[in-house]
């Protein structure tokens, strides 16, 4: 599956500064952020197949079928909390980058009828989440030091990873990011997770730093 990110495009970056110079870097960006966003737009397809695959492996007849955002995505389905015929999958982004937001985002049962992932808890049929989730969050979200609250937060993966609510699609893994000190500003700022060309206006090329300092 196709992953590229800002690490590998600061890689390009940089490599082309170096063999193109200065003057011609916002040509190649423009163009490099085009192409990504193709390659993107081919995984996605490869992705849905794959996802198709497994549902054949145990029985399933997947058949893909377009829905209207508003008027099918959001009423027949989101909102329904789990009461329709078949299988989603769902797709979103939230925009704050603080981690307590995103559970809030993707688990909290009282974020409103379009957000929450779980429709019902341990040993339950009846919707309205699972109440060690939500307590887990409301308590992430009500405290003020950085310590406790990562603890809480690993407190409630350690339940999620338990129960496995939802599952990531095919493809999908954490990672961990290294940079060249000559990439300035290399995710000091992470805003809106849904602008993934941002990076080329929050980062730039330190000349003075290695690789590109001659030594």
């Amino acid at each position: 599956m196709l992953n590229v990110g800002a690490p590998e495009l600061l890689v390009v970056m940089i490599v082309a500064l170096l063999v193109l110079g200065p003057e011609k870097l916002p040509e190649v960006a423009r163009k490099v952020g085009n192409v990504v966003g193709e390659l993107r737009r081919m995984s996605a397809g490869f992705q849905a197949e794959v996802r198709d695959a497994f549902q054949r492996e145990i029985g399933l007849k997947p058949v893909a079928k377009g829905l209207d955002y508003n008027i099918d995505y959001l009423q027949k389905f989101i909102t329904k909390q789990g009461k329709f015929e078949g299988t989603l999958y769902r797709l979103g982004a939230t925009s704050s980058p603080d981690p307590v937001d995103y559970y809030v985002w993707r688990y909290w049962s009282k974020a409103g009828p379009t957000s929450g992932a779980l429709f019902s808890g341990e040993g339950s049929d009846i919707p309205g989440g699972d109440k060690k989730v939500d307590d887990f969050i409301e308590k992430a979200k009500a405290e003020t030091d950085v310590k406790k609250q990562t603890a809480l937060l690993h407190d409630l993966q350690r339940h999620l990873a338990k129960y496995q609510y939802c599952i990531s699609r095919a493809g999908l893994a954490s990672g961990f990011t290294l940079a060249w000190p000559a990439a300035g500003n290399f995710q000091v700022f992470q805003g809106d997770s849904r602008a993934i060309n941002q990076h080329f206006y929050t980062t730039w090329v330190d000349e003075t730093k290695a690789p590109i300092k001659k030594t």
